[in-house]
């Protein structure tokens, strides 16, 4: 099992979250995506942490390689709702 784990700072976390869930209902089967999670940091809400989960090593590595693209950062800079700046993309592996 690989995790994305994608944390990052939020302008307008609603706006986000309804543009995540549709995101995430129209693409994450089809990307190999098995499960997924939105989290916020306790002290500072702003701040969110999102896990998804790949079965395929290799699925998870297109998604951050996709992600982590200038054309992208772009695409959410024009949101407005992500402060892209602040983006960190890890790639976690199951430790058995």
């Amino acid at each position: 099992m690989t995790t994305l784990s994608i944390r990052c700072k939020m302008n307008d976390y609603g706006a986000f979250k309804q543009a995540y869930d549709g995101w995430r209902q129209e693409n994450a089967a089809n990307m190999g995506i098995v499960a997924s999670s939105v989290f916020r940091n306790v002290d500072d809400p702003d701040f969110v942490t999102v896990h998804h989960q790949f079965a395929d090593e290799t699925a998870a590595k297109a998604l951050a390689n996709q992600i982590s693209n200038d054309e992208y950062k772009e695409y959410e800079r024009q949101q407005g709702y992500i402060q892209v700046d602040t983006m960190e993309v890890t790639l976690l592996k199951k430790v058995e």
